[in-house]
C-alpha cells in the first residue's frame, strides 16, 4: 500500500504561531526529526508566511525514536523560538511517533526516517492555501519569495492550476570553510550570481566537493541559463529530476509512503506529476533555495554507506564506495529482489501514449494526456505488456535487512538496491494504474 505510511503516525501534539493567513496564497510545507528542530526555526525566519510542519520523534542522527514527553519539550521551545521571530504568517507544528510493527522481519524499518509519509502529513495541514511550496527543512528560500508569491498571486495559480505547471526554484549550497546558507539566501540574485562566479557557492548536489553529488537532481533546471537570463523559462523533466516546486496542493501527486529513509523517494513523486499527470516544469526567474550543510543522517548511511562526505553523496544513484558501473540487477539479486527493468521508452513516453483510457478524466482542451488515445493501451510504447502481474515487494524484511548490515563493505549488502527495486516498482505500477488494469 503506497499510502500506508500516515496510518502508523500518531499524532500527539499541534503547537501553533498565530498570525495573519496568506488569503489562500502559499503555504510552505516541510518536515523534520528533532535533531533538525533548529533548521525549523531557520527555515521559518526566512518565510513569513504560512507554514505547515511534520515532526517526528525521532533522531535523524541515530535512527533511534525520541519519548514523547520530552519530544513534546522540544518542539515547545522550538515554536516559542519561531514566535519570537519577526515573522507575519500562521505555523502549525504537529508532532508525530510512529506505531510498533509487530513483525520481528520489520525490526529495522522504523529506524528508517518515514520521509514520505511525514511529507504528506505536512500536506494535509495545508489546507488554508492553494498553493503550497514542499521544501526539506535544511533549505532555505531566497528573500523576497514570498512577497513575490503574494504580489503575482492571480498569475501563479493560473499556471498552477490551469496550465498544470510546477514553478521550479533553483537551488544552491555554499562552498566556502563555513556554510553560509543564510547569507547566500538573504542576499539575493545578483549576490548569488556573485557567489557562484567566486566559488563561494554552486548548483546543490552538483559534484562532490560541497558533500554531495547527483548532478541529474537539478541538471534539467538549467541553472547555467538562469544566472544569466533575467526571465522565466520551460524546464524538460529528464530521469532524475527533483527539483523544489511550487505547485497546486490539490492537483500535485502525493508522496509514495513506501519509501522511507534515504534515496528517490522525491524523485518518483516529480517523475509521476511529469509522466503520468501531464505537469510542466516552469523556473522562476529571480528566487532560488539554499541548501545548509548538515552530517550524514543514520539513513544515508544505511543507503550509501559511512564514507568521507568530499568523495560525493547522493540521491539513490549516486556513486557508492566500491561499486562498479552494473550494479543494478546484480546487486537486487543479492537481496532476493526481483527487479522490473522498464524501458527507457516505457518511461519517458508522453502520457498521451498510454492515458486514454481514464475515461476522459484529464480531458479538457490542451492537457497533454488528450492529445491522443492509443489503439491499445494495454501496451507500451516499448511493446512491453502491462497485464502481467506485479507481486508485492517485501519491504519489512528487505529495509530490516538493510539496517542490519550497515558495516558491510560492499555496496550491495547495504539498501540501495532495495531503493532502486521499489523505485523502479512504483513506476511500474503507475503505468499499470493508469492503464486501467488495478482497481
Amino acid at each position: 500500500d503506497r499510502m500506508a505510511g500516515r496510518r502508523r503516525l500518531r499524532l500527539r501534539s499541534m503547537d501553533t504561531v498565530e498570525g495573519v493567513a496568506d488569503d489562500g496564497h502559499c503555504t510552505l510545507v516541510t518536515q523534520c526529526s528533532l535533531d533538525r528542530l533548529d533548521r525549523l526555526v531557520a527555515q521559518a525566519t526566512h518565510w513569513p508566511g504560512t507554514l505547515a510542519a511534520a515532526v517526528l520523534a525521532f533522531d535523524g542522527a541515530s535512527g533511534e525514536p525520541i519519548r514523547i514527553g520530552a519530544a513534546r519539550r522540544r518542539v515547545r521551545a522550538a515554536v516559542e523560538r519561531i514566535a519570537a521571530t519577526t515573522r507575519v504568517g500562521p505555523v502549525r507544528v504537529a508532532l508525530f511517533d510512529e506505531e510498533r510493527l509487530g513483525s520481528a522481519d520489520a525490526a529495522g524499518l522504523l529506524r528508517l526516517y518515514p520521509i514520505n509519509a511525514l511529507r504528506n502529513a505536512a500536506l494535509d495541514q495545508a489546507t488554508g492555501t492553494e498553493l503550497v511550496l514542499s521544501l526539506d527543512v535544511d533549505f532555505l528560500p531566497s528573500a523576497g519569495l514570498h512577497a513575490f508569491i503574494d504580489g503575482g498571486h492571480a498569475a501563479l495559480r493560473r499556471l498552477c492550476l490551469e496550465e498544470r505547471r510546477l514553478l521550479v526554484l533553483p537551488a544552491f549550497e555554499s562552498c566556502g570553510a563555513e556554510c553560509d546558507a543564510a547569507g547566500l539566501a538573504v542576499g539575493g540574485k545578483r549576490a548569488l550570481v556573485a557567489a557562484v562566479a567566486s566559488g563561494a557557492a554552486r548548483v546543490f548536489a552538483s559534484d562532490g566537493r560541497c558533500g554531495s553529488d547527483f548532478p541529474q537532481g537539478h541538471r534539467a533546471t538549467d541553472t547555467a541559463r538562469w544566472l544569466r537570463s533575467d526571465g522565466g523559462y520551460a524546464a524538460v523533466h529528464e530521469e532524475g529530476y527533483e527539483p523544489f516546486v511550487i505547485a497546486a496542493r490539490r492537483l500535485a501527486p502525493l508522496y509514495d509512503e513506501r519509501f522511507r529513509g534515504f534515496g528517490r523517494n522525491k524523485i518518483l513523486q516529480l517523475w509521476e506529476a511529469a509522466r503520468v499527470g501531464g505537469f510542466g516544469f516552469e523556473v522562476l526567474p529571480d528566487h532560488f533555495v539554499v541548501h545548509a550543510r548538515h552530517g550524514p543522517s543514520f539513513a544515508q548511511e544505511a543507503v550509501l554507506g559511512a564514507r568521507d562526505p568530499a568523495q560525493g553523496r547522493g540521491e539513490g544513484g549516486a556513486r557508492v564506495e566500491g561499486a562498479s558501473g552494473a550494479s543494478g540487477a546484480s546487486d537486487a539479486a543479492a537481496l532476493d529482489v526481483e527487479e522490473d527493468h522498464v524501458s527507457a521508452a516505457d518511461l519517458t513516453a508522453p502520457p498521451s501514449h498510454w492515458v486514454g483510457v481514464r475515461q476522459g478524466a484529464e480531458s479538457k482542451p490542451g492537457h497533454p494526456s488528450a492529445a491522443r488515445v492509443p489503439p491499445d493501451a494495454t501496451t507500451l510504447p516499448s511493446g512491453r505488456t502491462l497485464n502481467e502481474e506485479v507481486p508485492p515487494l517485501p519491504l519489512d524484511s528487505l529495509y530490516g535487512q538493510g539496517t542490519a548490515s550497515l558495516s558491510a563493505p560492499r555496496p550491495e549488502d547495504r539498501l540501495l538496491p532495495v531503493v532502486k527495486a521499489l523505485y523502479d516498482r512504483a513506476r511500474l505500477e503507475r503505468l499499470r494504474s493508469v492503464a486501467g488494469l488495478e482497481g
